[in-house]
């Protein structure tokens, strides 16, 4: 979705946080997610391809991981336009509209998520980065942007929060879970191991003890 659209005061990003806000949650309960994947459309006429030209179906949402999209477009020197307004990237290939978020837009996002006073913002996921982590580097270092705070915040007299950025990377948190999890269980095979060589040296000095 859209951090922002003029054409319309609900399909956005920003109004269903200034909504939040508005019925009295706290930023600091609230966190942006940053999709590293794109979603399509399959246009009725390609030459009409801006954003809000006219689609027939939404093809698809998840698939298109950020890694793939680059592929494509250092492969094959796709036309990418960004557009500051709604804050997206977006190219057209025949007739498939495809909408991502490129290093420009994860800046105007993290810098929005700074100024709103969120909690921080996530990522979904990690592993559809490039092979350079452009995007996760430019999320970690913060937005460049400056985006005026809320409206509600200066008739208030409210004082600009601080804020704290997370960037909560889910993958590598189920991979050391996972990994602790593998060690604690070689672990506890190597102890039961060694407590059945122990017992089976104590049985055996035991029977010769006897035989003595």
């Amino acid at each position: 979705m859209a951090l922002f659209n003029p054409n319309s005061t609900e399909n956005n990003t920003d109004y269903g946080i200034r909504s939040w806000m508005s019925a009295g949650l706290s930023p600091k309960k609230m966190v942006l997610n940053l999709p590293y994947y794109g979603s399509a459309w399959t246009l009725k006429n390609p030459n009409e391809n801006g954003i809000g030209a006219p689609a027939t179906e939404q093809t698809q949402t998840l698939g298109l991981v950020y890694k793939e999209i680059k592929i494509h477009i250092d492969r094959y020197k796709d036309k990418v336009t960004y557009d500051d307004t709604y804050v997206v990237n977006y190219l057209t290939i025949g007739t498939s509209w495809i909408a991502f978020d490129d290093v420009k837009a994860i800046q105007r996002k993290v810098s929005y998520a700074e100024e709103m006073g969120l909690l921080g913002y996530y990522v979904w996921q990690v592993t559809y980065d490039d092979n350079n982590w452009v995007l996760s580097k430019t999320a970690a270092q913060g937005g460049h942007a400056i985006i005026s705070p809320p409206p509600e915040d200066n008739r208030n007299g409210q004082k600009k929060q601080p804020y704290r950025l997370l960037v909560i990377v889910l993958p590598i948190i189920a991979a050391v879970i996972l990994l602790l999890g593998f060690v604690i269980y070689i672990y506890y095979r190597w102890m039961r191991k060694k407590k059945s060589k122990e017992a089976w040296i104590i049985i055996f000095l035991t029977q010769l003890k006897s035989i003595n």
